[in-house]
């Protein structure tokens, strides 16, 4: 359920001690928050999300199978990418990065 996700997205967030959580968690939140932009179809929101985890904690992002997965499906979803997510798509060794 997409809508709720990201409905819980903007609470967990907006938590004053989201921003203790240690770096890859947050990272990971964001991953699944980028799957839910991808499942309601704006996948230019999905893009700058994995782009804002990849800030995060790059290593969880490249390394992690499940965020790999979510750039790949937003590089194919995407017309015109950003450069710098087809830049994390190669960093992240996803077939199909432009």
């Amino acid at each position: 359920e997409p809508d709720r996700a990201l409905a819980a997205h903007a609470r967990v967030v907006g938590h004053p001690g989201y921003a203790h959580l240690p770096l890859a968690v947050r990272a990971d939140h964001q991953v699944d928050t980028a799957r839910a932009y991808v499942l309601l179809g704006d996948v230019v929101a999905a893009g700058r999300t994995l782009l804002a985890a990849d800030r995060t904690a790059p290593a969880e992002v490249r390394s992690r199978p499940a965020a790999r997965e979510v750039v790949a499906l937003v590089l194919r979803r995407s017309v015109r990418p950003d450069p710098r997510l087809v830049d994390l798509g190669r960093a992240c060794g996803v077939d199909g990065a432009r």
